[in-house]
């Protein structure tokens, strides 16, 4: 039998297990914690598990049922996701409907409503009266980066179970099982993804991420020079990476916040940017102040762009304060 290929939420999975074994699953359940964090991988190995036709604690992966739901088929098991940001009461409105007939094959029917948050308030009531009166057959995960966007209404009916971020061994242990890349490069990831499983995928599937740093650290060193022509020629930089824009300003918030580190403690071992000791000790002259303010700047920046500020003016000004 083939285990689960979960990285980390070791404590989550024993929970559902025991629900399953001790057969006292839940009705509702509501997924919670940052995005990334893998809630969605867990919520469809449950629900594959709990529409296993084996019925153990783990799936089989050999039965009909397994086989349906590995190639998206499977007629007892849907996933409602946010059309262009919002999950509509007439989405719910189809899982109402559904609900009012008995499953086609299995025993139950599962619904994952991904991204719970993007209900609006109709959506929510519409969920409502199902959550309080289920039908006998019915599971339904909800998951959420923000439980607090949801009526209490509904989360006061889902057995909650948060989730957390992943330990750094655990995205080091993932990246070294999935991805060619060198001990240097997984370091950097493992610890930029802060605990996100999806960040530190999305980050190794960026075609151009070190060559990204490696340019904006050049961009800082003719900023720290006080070569400012230099700088602000590199607009073209910005503009052609624009899609990235959230990513560069990470880069830039973990790249002052390492030369904090590395200015008062001379130990590369504390930083993100382990591999960049020579770099770091070169701009570590400049003072804590202006660290400060300059991590300050590159998130007002984040903020005047999601404002719709005009993108390279906000960007001139981000590299005239550095």
């Amino acid at each position: 039998m083939r285990k689960n290929n979960i990285i980390g939420h070791v404590d989550q999975i024993s929970k559902l297990k025991s629900a399953i074994e001790d057969k006292n699953i839940s009705h509702s359940y509501l997924f919670q914690g940052e995005d990334g964090l893998g809630k969605a991988e867990v919520a469809k190995w449950f629900s594959k598990t709990l529409l296993c036709e084996e019925k153990g604690i783990e799936a089989c992966n050999i039965c009909s049922s397994c086989i349906k739901f590995e190639t998206d088929n499977h007629p007892d098991f849907n996933i409602i996701r946010p059309e262009k940001g919002i999950i509509r009461k007439s989405q719910i409105d189809e899982l109402v409907e559904s609900v009012s007939t008995n499953p086609f094959e299995s025993d139950r029917k599962i619904f994952i409503i991904d991204e719970a948050e993007s209900m609006n308030k109709e959506s929510m009531n519409g969920l409502l009266k199902t959550l309080e009166e289920p039908p006998s057959f019915l599971n339904i995960i909800l998951i959420t980066s923000k439980e607090n966007e949801l009526l209490p209404t509904i989360t006061s009916r889902c057995e909650d179970l948060k989730f957390y971020p992943l330990g750094r061994e655990e995205i080091k242990l993932y990246l070294n099982n999935n991805y060619q890349l060198n001990e240097k490069e997984r370091e950097f990831i493992a610890d930029f993804s802060n605990g996100s499983i999806g960040f530190a995928k999305q980050l190794v599937d960026s075609d151009n991420l070190f060559q990204i740093r490696d340019e904006l650290i050049k961009i800082v060193d003719s900023l720290i020079e006080g070569n400012k022509s230099a700088a602000l020629s590199r607009e073209e930089f910005f503009e052609s990476n624009k899609d990235d824009i959230d990513l560069i300003l990470d880069f830039l918030i973990y790249w002052f916040r390492d030369l904090a580190i590395y200015k008062e403690t001379e130990n590369i071992n504390l930083t993100i940017n382990k591999d960049k000791e020579v770099e770091l000790s070169k701009q570590s002259l400049i003072d804590f102040n202006k660290i400060n303010d300059i991590i300050e700047n590159v998130e007002k920046t984040r903020r005047n762009i999601k404002s719709n500020v005009n993108f390279i003016l906000s960007i001139e000004m981000m590299l005239l304060s550095i």
